[in-house]
């Protein structure tokens, strides 16, 4: 993420846009994007398994299963890692929420998010595993200057 941080540093060093505080809130803003953006599972620095990122390529709306066995909690997992913990995502037995447990459920050794990889409703959209920067800045870079202009003509 240090590359991605200097990056946005110095987009926010060649902006001129407000006074000196806004310039500095910005840019402590977007450090602290690029900081969360380590939890992103389909980039190049995020701090996830490699499996993990190729599966959230891979898989589509079709590989979301959506349970409550391994916390207690509805929420929706990857079908393959459920596979690979030796489960049949197609008939997970229901969870009693007061016990409430961050294992694996089901009789299995394999953790919630560890080895039951959670995922979100977007994850088509991921196409490959890219460097953060090229999600981040090529996009502040494309995006800022049409958004300036709104702004100024609004």
């Amino acid at each position: 993420m240090r590359d991605l941080n200097y990056q946005l540093k110095l987009l926010c060093k060649h902006s001129h846009e407000g006074s000196f505080e806004t310039r500095v809130g910005r840019e402590r803003q977007l450090s602290a994007i690029a900081n969360q953006l380590d939890d992103l599972g389909a980039t190049v620095e995020a701090n996830a398994e490699q499996a993990y990122k190729q599966a959230v390529v891979d898989c589509c709306a079709s590989d979301i299963v959506y349970s409550n066995l391994f916390t207690g909690i509805h929420r929706n997992y990857l079908r393959p890692s459920i596979e690979a913990a030796e489960l049949d995502p197609d008939s997970l037995p229901e969870s009693d929420p007061s016990a409430m447990n961050f294992g694996s459920g089901g009789g299995s050794d394999a953790k919630a998010w560890k080895d039951i990889w959670g995922c979100g409703q977007g994850i088509c959209a991921v196409k490959d595993i890219v460097p953060a920067a090229d999600l981040v800045v090529a996009r502040l870079q494309r995006e800022y200057p049409a958004a300036r202009q709104r702004l100024l003509a609004g």
